[in-house]
């Protein structure tokens, strides 16, 4: 991207799609020691602590271990997939396009399965345009696991996401990488800087055993022993992601598109 073999970078987009028979979050289970004499309800809303000052996290409510034990349904505790799922896609498809905070956001959505009390929505789709002259779409829904691609859409050429099987040590284990898919011949265009290459191909080399968790944890470390904040997930990028999911939210919630201001 950075050497422009795919041209000016427009769009991209990432999902989280997945599916659960007992309804998304509540398979967590409720048990008959959830009660108002084991759990702090008071401390769990959070009536001492505030975000903006002078509002409490949550307002003052009947004890309900369904929300003590599956919260992620209820906005008064978190964000549903926008923000609890929809942020670990974000993150990183908006370091691979070499963006950070958006111009504008809208987030639609709704409950159109899981009929259970919830808030947050099982639908849900996050447009983001960006001021580098791009736009990033995070879709998915929690009542269907078919997923749609990962890509990055430029004027020359594609970065699609993917994997592919090799064998290790007798084994096979998937090797993630990507694959630049050039535009077809007939709609090359003829000017805008940068000639793709004729055929496709896959670069791999990403983690291929194992938990990919444990390597982010081990940069994460070596970093803070290094006192070097350059980590595999920056915090500014952390708050770039977050920001423009939590804009989601609100744009789905209030009906609106949401600019930032960037100042």
């Amino acid at each position: 991207i950075k050497a422009g073999e795919i041209g000016h970078v427009a769009q991209a987009q990432t999902c989280y799609y997945r599916n659960s028979l007992v309804g998304q979050w509540r398979y967590y289970p409720l048990t008959r020691d959830m009660n108002p004499t084991t759990i702090d309800w008071d401390m769990f809303l959070g009536h001492q602590f505030s975000v903006v000052p002078g509002t409490p996290l949550a307002p003052r409510m009947p004890f309900d271990r369904a929300i003590f034990a599956q919260w992620r349904c209820y906005w008064d505790f978190g964000g549903g997939l926008y923000t609890d799922l929809f942020v670990h896609r974000t993150t990183r498809i908006m370091k691979a396009m070499g963006v950070r905070y958006p111009a504008r956001v809208v987030g639609g959505g709704g409950i159109f399965v899981e009929y259970d009390g919830r808030d947050v929505p099982d639908v849900a789709t996050i447009v983001a345009d960006f001021e580098e002259g791009c736009q990033l779409i995070i879709t998915g829904t929690m009542i269907n696991d078919h997923p749609i691609e990962d890509c990055i859409r430029g004027r020359l050429a594609t970065i699609k996401f993917t994997s592919r099987d090799v064998q290790r040590n007798g084994q096979t284990v998937k090797d993630y990488g990507y694959e630049v898919l050039p535009q077809s011949i007939a709609n090359r265009p003829t000017q805008g800087g940068g000639q793709p290459r004729q055929a496709s191909r896959f670069v791999g080399g990403g983690i291929s055993e194992g938990d990919g968790t444990q390597a982010l944890w081990e940069n994460f470390l070596q970093c803070v022993r290094t006192r070097n904040r350059e980590t595999l997930s920056t915090p500014e990028l952390g708050a770039a992601a977050f920001t423009t999911v939590a804009m989601g939210v609100q744009s789905y919630r209030r009906g609106v598109a949401l600019a930032w201001d960037k100042e």
